[in-house]
């Protein structure tokens, strides 16, 4: 028996976007809005959930004087 296809996931992926499912890649993108686009028509056409992913914060914060060492 097939499993049912997952749902299409828009990833923010280094410089660009990525649309994912079960681990492939169906479709790069430059531009947050153009991936946004794709996933959801993709998704549309197969009939499965568009699953969005926000950008990961560029930097992460620096630790606080108070943590401790080590």
């Amino acid at each position: 028996m097939l499993k049912p296809p997952g749902a299409v996931h828009t990833v923010a992926t280094g410089p660009g976007w990525t649309n994912t499912q079960d681990g492939r890649v169906l479709s790069r993108h430059p531009e947050r809005e153009e991936a946004l686009t794709a996933g959801f028509e993709i998704a549309r056409i197969m009939g499965v959930e568009h699953v969005i992913y926000h950008e990961a914060p560029a930097t992460s914060e620096p630790p606080s004087d108070d943590t401790p060492p080590g």
